[in-house]
């Protein structure tokens, strides 16, 4: 079993001796950003046009090497281990679940009561 932080702002209380972080048991899930492959495309090249360029050009191939992921990088979020470890929710103590969720409700709230303002013309 691996711990890990676990950082929430509702965890600052007296409970937690006025850290905003708790050590829970984490396990490994797929990683949502490169779906599990270790890498994903370049959003730079993607957004520098770089492809349209190689059409133009005819460099085709530039473009089966890029389709072929000769352009991808190690993904960022997961470092190319296909998956990272997560806090497992259900190990959360109960005075944390209740704060987390509490505070997300909160949160909700005035969300919705800045839009609503904001639609009036407020």
């Amino acid at each position: 079993m691996t711990l890990i932080k676990y950082q929430h702002p509702a965890l600052e209380c007296e409970e937690n001796d006025d850290k905003n972080f708790i050590m829970v048991p984490g396990k490994n899930i797929v990683c949502s950003k490169c779906e599990g492959f270790g890498q994903h495309d370049r959003r730079d090249i993607d957004t520098s046009k770089l492809i349209d360029s190689m059409i133009e050009d005819g460099d085709y191939d530039g473009i089966e090497a890029y389709h072929n992921g000769s352009y991808d990088q190690i993904c960022t979020n997961c470092k190319g281990n296909k998956v990272v470890l997560e806090p497992d929710w259900e190990s959360l103590p109960e005075w944390a679940k209740k704060a987390i969720t509490s505070w997300e409700q909160s949160e909700r709230e005035s969300k919705e009561y800045e839009r609503q303002e904001k639609a009036m013309g407020a």
